[in-house]
């Protein structure tokens, strides 16, 4: 076949179905032969508003320079989304001569393999440099500082390494951080560097380790404004005295925690007579339904009550109906049960024994946020 016949709006269409790394390779194989291929690859460059840069791009481009350029010059103006893998300060710094303003989400992972390795403030000030709008970072490094733009920091695959383990205390420098999420090798308390007390912070993602004072110290700062928490198999790790401190806790998500039982549960809830959704997800230790109307009595605002997921036997039904009627009738409002998918005959059992004019049953799938195995969310 010949490449040449082929009209610039086909190779336009070519192009979108190839990789940056197929693209780079029929650059180089075109390049001072077939120039309107490589006119057709600039434009496509100039129209594409997000990049994935891995080591084999990033090696191709060290290969040719000039063809980094290039690529460089096309991106600059449009380019929205990067992500960056195995990239060195030394290739970065090839970008300075071009700033990328409409870049407001990066993903960066550093390459600590090369036999220069700078400190955390270059690579912070040579993104900031670069990246001066940036909104949301996903880092696989710690980092202290960065724009002044941040909204939402990632650390959630960042690994230990030669940063040490320690949370970065510049963190309390991004005062426009609403989101943030940190890897279970943050493990020393960091609620007592300013972090909590961010004017615009609305959710904090960690790990939990064996220690309750992350919790205690955030207690300290805003226990009044918690008012969604998460928590995936790691609520053993908290007192239930400590849990109802949270007053303005409206929703909370329990995931999957099989050491969890209906009297831990009971003693968590019964004075959170404030919350308006309970998530229990994935339970597999509930033998009766009379747990749940139990904890339906004790929080009069329930509006959502999600079993999803929770393995029911027949047994669980419980033919006599005085517990069920007996917290419906101090209840504030009608209260949806979200029971998951279900075959037919434990569906069947729900509509029958279940059967109030203030509950309404629900057998469709519900969005719940999920997180990592010991993971707590909360949100402010």
């Amino acid at each position: 076949m010949n490449l040449g016949a082929i009209n610039f709006d086909c190779w336009l269409t070519i192009i979108k179905y190839l990789n940056l790394n197929d693209q780079l390779a029929l650059y180089e194989a075109t390049h001072g032969v077939l120039n309107g291929i490589n006119l057709s690859l600039v434009y496509g460059w100039k129209k594409q508003h997000c990049f994935r840069l891995d080591g084999i791009s990033i090696k191709l481009f060290e290969q040719m320079p000039e063809v980094l350029d290039i690529f460089l010059s096309s991106i600059s103006a449009t380019i929205q989304e990067l992500q960056l893998k195995f990239a060195s300060v030394e290739f970065l710094q090839q970008w300075e001569k071009y700033t990328f303003s409409n870049i407001e989400t990066l993903e960066c992972i550093f390459d600590d393999r090369r036999c220069h390795k700078p400190s955390t403030d270059e690579e912070i000030h040579l993104l900031t440099k670069l990246f001066p709008r940036l909104r949301c970072v996903k880092l696989g490094a710690a980092m202290r500082q960065s724009s002044r733009h941040l909204r939402h920091a990632d650390w959630g695959t960042w690994e230990q390494g030669r940063r040490g383990n320690n949370c970065p205390k510049g963190i309390a420098r991004w005062q426009l951080l609403e989101e943030l999420t940190l890897s279970y090798h943050f493990r020393l308390p960091f609620f007592n560097d300013g972090i909590v007390s961010l004017p615009n912070l609305q959710s904090i993602t960690f790990y939990q380790n064996e220690l309750e004072n992350d919790l205690d110290e955030m207690l300290k700062e805003r226990w009044k404004d918690v008012h969604k928490m998460i928590l995936n198999d790691c609520i053993d790790k908290y007192s239930w005295e400590k849990l109802r401190k949270l007053t303005s806790l409206h929703h909370l998500t329990i995931v999957h925690d099989e050491f969890f039982t209906r009297g831990i549960i009971n003693k968590v809830v019964e004075k959170m007579n404030q919350l308006e959704q309970l998530d229990l997800v994935d339970f597999e230790n509930w033998y009766s339904d009379d747990g749940l109307w139990q904890l339906v009595g004790y929080c009069p605002l329930l509006k959502i009550l999600n079993i999803s997921g929770m393995d029911l036997k027949p047994s669980f039904f419980n033919v006599n109906r005085s517990l069920m009627e007996k917290a419906m009738k101090k209840h504030c409002q009608t209260l949806t049960l979200y029971c998951g998918k279900r075959d037919s005959e434990i569906e069947e059992l729900f509509r029958q024994h279940f059967n109030h004019p203030e509950v309404t049953l629900s057998f469709e799938p519900v969005n719940v946020e999920l997180l990592n195995s010991n993971m707590v969310k909360i949100h402010f």
